[in-house]
């Protein structure tokens, strides 16, 4: 794990980048619809069924520094600058990515869109990646479902089971890929200004109004008796 100096220094970060109140709440999943850290292994949220669970996802908003990373196996050991072995940072700015509002999460992640990006440090030992943060590769809309995460295409897809991590000071989730475990912590609950992001979303491109009368007709939708 890296250091408490580290750590504070990417919090620094952080702010400096777009989080004037860097501010963290303990507030869980509204619904309690994740898989909790005590629940065994994380599976195949392909496999899901059932009816879907009800999840605003406002716990979700904001910025998570990847503060654990291991391999599940060393045969799975990886390449490649845009792999998960050099994610650095999940960055969720709405808890939807265009007009299509809802709070049902489903077995199927691409029922549920969100603004959200996957963040690498490039590579150092890639003498031709450009230094410092960049867009993860697949670049495209964010999904989730209810223990899957997914961006890209049939073609070209990237999936992450998750599951929140109860008992710690701040937010955690646990990731896994193929080939990684992953945790993620939340250091800041305002994630910074979309449009200065490598985001892939429709909402990117709205304007402040329009954002600001979805966002209201989101807090009207969550007061909705289901």
């Amino acid at each position: 794990m890296r250091s408490l100096s580290a750590f504070m220094a990417y919090v620094f970060l952080c702010w400096v980048t777009g989080c004037g109140h860097c501010q963290t709440s303990t507030a869980t999943a509204s619904q309690q619809s994740l898989p909790s850290a005590g629940s065994g292994a994380l599976g195949d949220g392909r496999k899901s069924s059932g009816p879907p669970a009800y999840d605003d996802l406002d716990w979700l908003v904001g910025r998570w520094w990847c503060v654990e990373k291991s391999w599940l196996a060393e045969t799975n050991r990886i390449g490649g600058g845009h792999s998960e072995r050099v994610l650095e940072w999940f960055n969720v700015y709405y808890p939807f990515a265009d007009e299509n509002l809802t709070l049902q999460l489903t077995g199927n992640p691409e029922d549920r869109c969100i603004a959200a990006e996957f963040v690498i440090r490039t590579d150092p030992d890639d003498y031709y990646a450009k230094k410092g943060l960049s867009s993860m590769s697949p670049r495209s809309v964010v999904c989730i479902s209810t223990n899957v995460i997914a961006v890209g295409d049939r073609f070209n897809r990237f999936e992450l089971k998750y599951r929140l991590v109860n008992g710690s000071k701040r937010p955690r989730l646990e990731m896994e890929s193929k080939h990684m475990r992953l945790v993620f912590e939340k250091v800041c609950d305002v994630p910074g200004d979309i449009r200065e992001s490598g985001t892939v979303a429709p909402i990117k491109t709205y304007s402040p109004e329009k954002i600001a009368a979805l966002e209201r007709q989101y807090r009207e939708l969550k007061k909705q008796p289901r």
